[in-house]
């Protein structure tokens, strides 16, 4: 097949590129395609489809004329300083000049994202050179989850490609999988990354997205060709598409929905081609090329407007009819099925919502400091509305609802952002505060539970007494917050293990999730008894009883302690006398990292499955501990180093570890690094490297790959006045280690000299609970001690050696 480049001057929009592939003196014996490019893409993108196995014989009986819109031709120079940039109207309305040029009289029209308006906007214009339009992830809105973007574009300063700026055009082209079901996909991101930095021309690429940013309504519904839209249901844009497609007339136009795909020509190429063959064998072209699984239906049926009585509106469309044959307006839809039916879209991975439940004070307070953040890093004002000065693209939402925060935040009618969160006390006391506090607007006020009876400090108070009169009220409210959500994740618990409420009522809603959400991710923060400093003499008693009865209702459980909080606030950041808003505000960081990728786009997030996949080796073993790198004062603020390497090798030192014990005395069996703002990979693989060649950093023999890497753009946020000075990159490790056993020990042993007394044991039985149950927990516990021993002994001689060389980074 022939190809040919020719410069084609418009009126208003400068030089344009062409490149042709195929022999267009045959036209009027061939399909011909007119194809415009997405953003970060040039010619190359649909050249390197149609040249795939699939388009063969597509191919073969076709030309294709590939548009490359001002400046984007490969290594293409700056545009003129003087040079306006056209606007996707304008770009739309003059490629006609192209088709004048080239002498094609008739074309189908095959355009993706930018691409796909800009020929939408071609047909509207002139749609007698048109017989039909392909669009994928067509964008008919003025107002899209692209536009909470323009902000970070129009600022884009200089000539170079940003992180960020590169970060969207990832998740602009691919939606949230970077690696999917297919396995060149990595090799595919890798080359529109390097096409990025090579071929294309920054400073012109940013003209193309600002047009695109500041294009019109596209009113596709006037379109009067037969249109075929394409989209991903993992593309940002799926939903889009979806509300699109409800409004047009359903006789003109077909949606294709592809499962597990978010750029489809790279995802599901084939079913690409498969279906614009159906569209072209609709419009009678293509008629000799062969379509498996396909059930052809050889009856025409009477296009709109047409006669049966011989005039052209009645004519029927014969093999072999060339264009010059027919009036293009009279063309037969032949009626074709694919007989595999596709499966509805869903909603973008932005959607999928993450419920929230704060449970006693510790799990409430913690929440307070982590819903404040939360409103920081997006921009939502204390009593829900955006703030004014919210407008980089990660803190706003969308207009067609696939906003980053709508995981963890509703929408309301009135343009509030109401926490997807559910706010839960035996007693008033402490929900009241919030009730009545700065953000007492913030929250939906049936989420705020209460009783009217505190627990006590009793496990069995809060799981068997007074819980009971709590949880099918709460359970209520829990499944109406589900119902609101369009693809429920999971649920997020925040509780202490010491205390009444949140060791007994939150193992009880545990077993309450795990009856009703039983497929949902299920993670837990909690607060560890300190091994020094004790609010309850009965606390062993609680954190042995809620681990026991919720040790098969949670999928991984964080763990921090107070004490350790309490050492990093006062010989770190200085503050003489801690009180529980400094250390939840300390916590609450970590807990935004781990939900940053929730939240926030970035080219390698982590999803909310991947922590229990990657960090629980074995079910019982789901109790990894938080680290947090940099602490930083505000006093030190401007001497501090925050190199990537620094940052890592901070996390790993025990004045930086949340849970006080001597990882060093353990074994690593799993590290998930979750880092955030300015970061590089490659300085990341070399920290790793450095991190790997310590003598104290050890894993056990049978982890093949030891770490797990997510990277979010979005810099870290800290609490203006608080402890914490701003910093512009931060890391957080999550770790699955065999040390843990020994703070499991320590715990048992304080459990062990009270029970061996049968010390304040009557309290328990008092609230209905057996005291059986005593004896069951310390032996499920001593059982989970050795689950720990058993990891870094028995399992590295049962599984199978992995030399360290031969491993790779997750």
């Amino acid at each position: 097949m022939g190809r040919r480049r020719y410069a084609v001057n418009t009126e208003k929009s400068g030089e344009i590129i062409v490149t042709v592939q195929g022999d267009l003196t045959q036209q009027e014996k061939r399909a011909v395609f007119l194809t415009v490019h997405d953003l970060g893409c040039n010619h190359a993108s649909f050249e390197e489809f149609v040249n795939s196995a699939c388009m063969i014989e597509i191919k073969e009986r076709s030309c294709f004329i590939h548009i490359d819109v001002p400046g984007h031709a490969d290594n293409a120079p700056n545009l003129a300083e003087n040079f306006q940039f056209p606007s996707l109207q304008l770009l739309g309305e003059e490629l006609v000049t192209v088709l004048d040029f080239l002498h094609v009289k008739y074309v189908i029209g095959l355009g993706e994202g930018a691409g796909a308006n800009v020929l939408a906007r071609f047909g509207l214009a002139h749609p007698s050179r048109l017989l039909g339009l392909i669009l994928i992830n067509v964008t008919g809105s003025a107002a899209s989850v692209m536009d909470a973007f323009k902000t970070k574009f129009i600022s884009w300063k200089g000539n170079e490609l940003g992180q960020s700026a590169e970060d969207f055009l990832l998740y602009h082209k691919f939606g949230y999988q970077l690696v999917g079901d297919n396995p060149d996909k990595e090799k595919i991101v890798a080359e529109f990354q390097s096409r990025l930095h090579s071929s294309l021309n920054n400073k012109n690429l940013k003209q193309y997205v600002k047009a695109f940013m500041n294009r019109k309504e596209l009113p596709l519904k006037n379109c009067k060709v037969d249109l075929l839209m394409i989209t991903g249901v993992m593309s940002p844009y799926a939903g889009v598409v979806e509300k699109l497609y409800k409004d047009l007339n359903k006789e003109k136009v077909t949606l294709l929905k592809v499962e597990r795909a978010g750029d489809v020509l790279a995802d599901a190429p084939a079913k690409v081609a498969q279906s614009i063959l159906l569209f072209c064998k609709g419009q009678g072209l293509l008629t000799s090329v062969a379509m498996p699984g396909v059930d052809r239906n050889r009856a025409f049926s009477t296009s709109s407007g047409g006669s049966t009585d011989g005039t052209p509106g009645s004519r029927r469309l014969s093999r072999g009819m060339s264009m010059e044959d027919y009036d293009k307006p009279n063309i037969r839809r032949l009626s074709v099925t694919i007989n595999e039916q596709l499966p509805p879209i869903k909603n973008s991975y932005c959607n999928r919502e993450t419920i929230s439940i704060h449970i006693g004070q510790a799990g409430i307070q913690l929440g307070n400091a982590t819903w404040e953040l939360y409103c920081l890093e997006h921009g939502i004002d204390r009593d829900g509305k955006m703030a004014e000065s919210a407008n980089e693209p990660d803190n706003v939402a969308a207009a067609d609802g696939n906003s980053f925060c709508g995981t963890f935040f509703k929408r309301s009618e009135s343009d509030r952002y109401v926490p997807r969160a559910i706010l839960v006390d035996t007693e008033p006391t402490v929900v009241d505060q919030v009730r009545t506090g700065p953000y007492r607007e913030l929250f939906h006020p049936d989420s705020l539970i209460t009783g009217q009876e505190d627990s006590a400090n009793n496990f069995a108070r809060g799981h068997f007494h007074i819980g009971k009169q709590l949880i099918e009220g709460t359970m209520d409210v829990i499944r109406r917050t589900a119902e609101e959500s369009n693809s429920l994740q999971g649920f997020f618990t925040f509780h202490s293990f010491g205390g009444g409420t949140g060791s007994g009522f939150s193992s009880l809603l545990a077993q309450k999730l795990a009856d009703s959400f039983g497929k949902k991710s299920k993670l837990e923060v909690a607060i560890y008894p300190s091994p020094h400093i004790c609010t309850s003499v009965v606390e062993p008693y609680n954190s042995v009883l809620t681990t026991h009865a919720s040790m098969d209702n949670a999928d991984c459980t964080f763990l921090v302690d107070n004490q350790a909080i309490y050492d990093i606030c006062h010989n770190k950041l200085r503050v003489d006398r801690p009180l529980y808003a400094n250390l939840n505000r300390l916590i609450s960081q970590v807990v935004s990292s781990i939900t940053a990728s929730l939240r926030f786009g970035g080219a390698l997030n982590v999803d909310m499955n991947e922590f229990q996949t990657n960090l629980v080796p074995y079910p019982r073993i789901h109790f990894p501990l938080a680290s947090f790198s940099p602490v930083v004062s505000v006093e030190k603020a401007n001497h501090a180093t925050l190199t990537i390497s620094d940052l890592t090798s901070q996390l790993f030192e025990p004045d930086n570890q949340m849970v006080k014990c001597d990882l060093r005395s353990g074994k690593y069996m799993a590290c998930c690094l979750l880092y955030r703002g300015d970061i590089v990979p490659k300085d990341v693989n070399a920290a790793i490297a450095a991190i790997k060649n310590r003598r104290t950093v050890q894993f056990v023999d049978w982890c093949p790959t030891g770490f797990k890497v997510g990277i979010n753009p979005k810099c870290p946020v800290m609490v203006p006045g608080g402890d914490l000075a701003p910093i512009h990159r931060g890391v957080s490790m999550l770790a699955s280690n065999t040390a843990i056993a020994e703070a499991w020990r320590k715990l048992d042993h304080k459990f062990d000299m009270m029970y061996a007394k049968r010390a304040f044991v009557h309290w328990f039985v008092n609230e209905g609970m057996e005291e059986a149950m005593f004896a069951e927990a310390r032996e499920n516990l001593a059982a989970l001690e050795m689950d720990y021993q058993e990891a870094a002994s028995e399992m590295e001689e049962d599984l199978p050696k992995v030399d360290s060389e031969d491993a790779e980074e997750f």
